[in-house]
């Protein structure tokens, strides 16, 4: 995808985001699981686009972050705050499948999932300036 694409999915779960929040935490689990989880692939993309890191098309999969050594496989170049990123992205991954697909969650485990979405997209964002 392009930048305008992946800029235009990001503004597209940012209002899901919302959207779910104001619902209740509790009432869209899954919904905040799969929007933090893809946020961050989308946020990432946009930072390694608009850095000229990856071309169009190239596509990163959510999957790459649940494991150090694919991460280094599928990143082995540097960006700005690459460290900070990759862990931030890996810890909402960690968290995902348990939260779309497990057992009903506290407001606080999903509050931290959104905390930690809000960081990376924090700076993302700062990067971008």
């Amino acid at each position: 995808m392009n930048i305008e694409s992946h800029e235009k999915k990001l503004k597209e779960l940012l209002d899901f985001l919302e959207i779910s929040i104001k619902k209740g935490l509790t009432e869209s689990q899954s919904i905040i699981g799969f929007i933090t989880s893809q946020g961050s692939i989308e946020l990432i993309s946009l930072l390694l686009h608009k850095k000229n890191l990856i071309t169009i098309g190239t596509q990163i999969n959510h999957l790459w972050f649940r494991s150090k050594k694919t991460m280094e496989e599928k990143f082995p170049f540097d960006f700005p705050r690459k460290n900070v990123i990759l862990t931030l992205i890996s810890q909402i991954e960690d968290k995902r499948d348990s939260i779309v697909y497990g057992s009903p969650k506290k407001e606080e485990e999903l509050k931290e999932i959104i905390i930690l979405f809000n960081k990376l997209k924090e700076i993302i964002e700062e990067e971008l300036k």
